[in-house]
């Protein structure tokens, strides 16, 4: 059962008409009001689906689903107004003007709940460390190396899947209850400095936080029964974004030029989970061979592992464009922006087992440092778009654009001397990365594309033609170098009121010049796609509408 209402007072707030007394009493023509809703509700039953809430907080008791407050005609103008107030899905927009100066914000909150009452047999001690009690592991331990009669298997008693359900029921019985959920709040400000500069000059700001839960995450236990174990991933993260936007307006067009410095950092950088089956780190032994009854496979090993997730990073982003107008109905747009990204956090250890061993050495003795502490990395981006449009004469309508796209890694590369997988250490590069890993290797991207469009109406009939063409250059694919090429027509025929007709035909082209073993990928491959469409339609009456199509389409 729901129950609403609503309070309306076109009277003077305090708050607001504090500001100035002395201007109240010289501008009696400032008006104020507000108005707000609230709704009691009541459940008859609880809301435990996280279908039903995904995206939403359904609140019991009393709640604030509107509210807005007002003030114009002094030196305040003053707007604010809010939904679901207090609530996970809550959000506020408002503006203010005062001093010559205009503010805007807008300040939203989204709660995402992927899963309630989600079982876990582990702790969260800290963000990202999943923790479970040192005794309980070491009596699953205990119960997993225990040899047994056999079964007529090679391997000992406990290791069959019923006699796993026994020796976890309790484990289970007694696990931690969570939900998965995170929210997301984002705010942004914009505050103008006015029409008394020559420029029209706006400062921004923009923050995102995200905190709770990603989703599922997990680490594999390479020893014993090697189980995937799966938790909650963390998720607790900050954007920053400020921006300065300088624009211009002018007879014949206008012209822009932004800003922005954005700032990524990661809070929960760090994935730790503790081995059920290994209470402490240990030598490995090895698995007995060859195969006994009552032989065990491989044990010891690490008895927690690490995952790192996103590196905290930023980038500086500086873009300006101009739009200009002429006669015939022509207009010519620019855009132009050039980002400069780079990540620098510092390099996390190898692995978090305190027994690592390399190839040829025996354990405890250190592994092999990387060659610089951090990754150093710069990438650099710039993009440009262009386009015209123009009316010559009557009925024929032009447009061309025009967009490149260069994506330049200036990271400095270095070899990386290798890879702790398990408990061994890998020496060698590793295959498909001359660097040591694919990702360490320079990944550049140059796209461009142009296109152009002419059409023309001559009275009921509309044709349309279309040519576009582009090449892409990338490393580090099959497909290093590409074209693309194509071109279109259609046929638009409006008969009168009731009849119309659409014909359509397409043709395009890829090309793809590489080294490929296996195939080119979906996206890289060459292809030639072929379609063409006639469509018809009829609306004898008002209300009542046929179309008959065909569609035909050849793709190689």
């Amino acid at each position: 059962m729901t129950h609403a209402k609503k309070i309306s007072a076109f009277v003077a707030m305090g708050l607001l008409m504090a500001v100035s007394p002395v201007a109240a009493q010289k501008a009696p023509v400032t008006t104020s009001g507000g108005e707000i809703t609230y709704r009691t509700m009541g459940q008859d039953f609880g809301v435990e689906s996280s279908k039903f809430t995904e995206y939403r907080q359904v609140p019991s008791g009393t709640s604030i689903p509107y509210l807005n407050m007002w003030s114009t005609g002094g030196k305040v103008d003053f707007s604010l107004t809010g939904y679901n107030v207090s609530q996970k899905d809550q959000q506020y927009i408002g503006k203010a003007n005062a001093f010559g100066l205009g503010l805007k914000f807008n300040v939203n909150s989204i709660n995402h709940d992927l899963g309630n009452n989600a079982r876990t047999i582990y702790t969260q001690s800290a963000p990202g460390v999943w923790s479970m009690s040192s005794t309980l592991r070491q009596a699953l331990q205990n119960a997993v190396d225990a040899p047994g009669a056999g079964v007529g298997a090679t391997t000992n008693y406990i290791r069959f899947l019923p006699n796993y359900q026994a020796l976890l029921a309790p484990t289970f019985a007694s696990a931690n209850v969570i939900n998965l959920n995170g929210v997301r709040r984002t705010g942004d400000v914009a505050l103008n400095l006015g029409t008394r500069l020559p420029v029209d000059v706006t400062l921004t700001y923009r923050n995102e936080l995200k905190t709770g839960y990603r989703g599922q995450a997990g680490i594999n236990e390479n020893f014993r029964i090697s189980p995937a174990l799966q938790v909650g991933s963390p998720l607790d993260e900050i954007t920053n974004d400020f921006g300065l936007r300088a624009a211009k307006k002018f007879t014949f067009g206008s012209a822009y030029v932004t800003y922005n410095r954005n700032m990524y950092n990661n809070r929960a950088e760090l994935l730790m989970i503790d081995y059920p089956f290994q209470a402490a780190d240990a030598p490995v032994v090895a698995a007995q061979s060859p195969a006994t009854a009552t032989s065990l496979p491989s044990m010891g090993g690490p008895s927690r592992e690490q995952a790192v997730l996103m590196p905290d990073n930023s980038a500086n982003t500086v873009t300006a464009g101009f739009t200009l107008k002429f006669k015939l109905q022509t207009r010519i747009n620019a855009g132009f922006s050039l980002s400069s990204r780079a990540q620098d956090a510092k390099f996390y250890g190898y692995t978090a087992y305190t027994m690592a061993k390399t190839a040829n050495t025996a354990l405890g003795v250190a592994l092999p440092g990387m060659p610089q502490q951090s990754l150093n990395g710069k990438t650099e981006a710039q993009m440009i778009n262009l386009s015209i449009s123009s009316r010559p004469i009557e009925g024929l309508n032009l447009r061309a654009q025009y967009r490149s796209y260069d994506l330049t890694d200036k990271t400095k590369r270095f070899v990386v001397p290798g890879a702790y997988i398990g408990t061994g250490w890998i020496a060698a590069n590793l295959a498909d990365g001359p660097q040591g890993f694919p990702t360490a290797n320079v990944l550049d991207t140059k796209t461009s594309r142009f296109n152009a469009t002419a059409s023309y109406d001559y009275k009921a009939l509309t044709i349309e033609g279309q040519v576009r063409t582009g090449t892409l250059e990338r490393t580090f694919r099959e497909a290093e170098k590409g074209t693309e090429s194509g071109m279109g027509v259609t046929a638009l025929y409006h008969y009168n009121d009731w009849l119309g007709f659409r014909g359509t035909y397409d043709n395009s082209k890829r090309t793809a010049e590489g080294h490929t073993v296996y195939g080119y990928q979906a996206d890289e491959a060459p292809l030639t796609n072929t379609r063409m469409g006639v469509d018809l339609e009829l609306t004898p009456m008002d209300g009542l509408d046929f179309s008959v199509g065909y569609i035909k389409r050849k793709v190689e």
